[in-house]
């Protein structure tokens, strides 16, 4: 079985590469994968496939890896994804909200063609964890009025949603929002004790917010800012999860938002992360627009677009 992700950067020990092609094999006699490859994107057309997949798989079903093209709404995926597989599968991956060239490719096995790549495995133990970087600022702020569907944040404390960011950058934002700085200052909204990131993709006439991640009616948070210095000091302890496994093929998802925030410091993040976990890890990646990765305790698939995500496959 040869499958292939399209990617606009590639992650390869501690570089990270423009152009080029990185080869993994899997080789453990207990692996089984099969793929499940989609060119319908509606939430019906996505579990009535992955249902008559899982059918036939028979085998114990522990993870299953997909690759998101542009054209697959995120929301529209994890809705199938759910209907299929429950609330709290092993589900995990990394999509794309934009081209990044005139095609966007897949390969599998002989065919290389455009679609939604899902790879269902077993006899593989997939684990992950997640490397954030981001801290509140300003005062907590709660969710007054949302249209859930479409992730559209209406309102904030009872006020337009832009207002948020209105109170707090005051002259400057209006630079902000010519140059659409919002990735800048993802919403940090908490939940079930876990805070997760939410980018805003855009504004609207009546400031309204619309959002890359599910978005709830009376949760709370904060703006949130990147702090590169503080998140290098605190690596050594977030990886030591990891590293206390010994070794393994780390695959990474990082983000293409958290790059151009890093600017610089996104290589040094590359070869930190690299230099910490030591040559008994295989280290290789993508950069994406989004991933997403299953909560246990909240038993749902939590989509996010500025944090680092880091699987081991052993």
């Amino acid at each position: 079985m040869v499958l292939g992700i399209q990617a606009p950067l590639l992650i390869f020990k501690d570089r990270i590469i423009e152009k080029g092609v990185i080869a993994c094999c899997i080789n453990k006699k207990e692996a089984f994968l099969k793929e499940i490859f989609l060119k319908k994107y509606e939430p019906q057309d996505i579990e009535s496939a992955l249902r008559k997949a899982l059918q036939k798989f028979g085998r114990e079903k522990q993870f299953l890896f997909s690759a998101l093209p542009p054209q697959c709404s995120p929301s529209n995926y994890l809705r199938g994804l759910t209907l299929s597989l429950g609330k709290a599968f092993n589900a995990l991956g990394a999509g794309f909200t934009k081209r990044y060239a005139s095609k966007n490719y897949q390969i599998i096995n002989k065919v290389v063609d455009e679609g939604l790549l899902n790879i269902i495995g077993s006899g593989v133990k997939l684990t992950f964890l997640k490397v954030g970087g981001f801290f509140p600022i300003g005062k907590p702020f709660t969710i007054t009025r949302v249209i859930s569907d479409r992730n559209i944040i209406m309102e904030i404390n009872g006020e337009p949603a832009i207002n948020i960011y209105k109170n707090y950058l005051e002259e400057k934002f209006d630079t902000f929002q010519r140059n659409h700085l919002f990735p800048l200052y993802p919403l940090g909204i908490k939940e079930g004790g876990e805070t997760y990131l939410v980018n805003i993709r855009e504004c609207l006439e009546d400031g309204s917010l619309v959002c890359m991640g599910e978005v709830k009616k009376n949760t709370q948070g904060h703006l949130m800012l990147f702090h590169p210095s503080s998140l290098m000091r605190s690596l050594k302890d977030c990886l030591a999860p990891l590293k206390n496994i010994g070794g393994g093929l780390i695959f990474m998802i990082n983000s293409l938002p958290r790059k151009k925030i890093l600017r610089d410091a996104a290589a040094e993040e590359i070869k930190t992360v690299h230099n910490l976990l030591g040559n008994k890890f295989k280290l290789f990646g993508i950069y994406a627009d989004y991933s997403f990765f299953p909560d246990k305790e909240l038993r749902k698939s939590i989509m996010e677009t500025s944090n680092l995500l880091i699987t081991l496959w052993e």
